[in-house]
């Protein structure tokens, strides 16, 4: 899997934004529950092996979707789907 090296100003400041600012955010909140489902959804298809900081990660991500109630995560993909279907629609006039 290809991955990017971001520059350090980048990761700088991103270092200074939590996960959990994230999914506190109404901005944030729905795109941060669908990349941590999507992220451990998909790795099983990967092809090469992860780095054990990275499979550290993967694990604590899997117990963090877990704990996500099912209703809620229902609604915030809901919200997603919708987010997109407007972007579309607003491309499209």
């Amino acid at each position: 899997m290809e991955t990017f090296d971001f520059p350090d100003e980048l990761l700088n400041l991103a270092s200074k934004i939590s996960l959990a600012d994230l999914l506190d955010s109404p901005l944030t909140q729905c795109w941060a529950v669908s990349c941590i489902t999507s992220a451990i959804g998909t790795n099983a298809f990967r092809e090469d092996t992860l780095a054990e900081k990275d499979e550290l990660i993967e694990v604590k991500l899997i117990k963090l979707a877990k704990m996500l109630p099912y209703e809620e995560k229902t609604h915030l993909f809901d919200q997603c789907k919708t987010l997109i279907e407007k972007r579309r629609l607003a491309k499209a006039q």
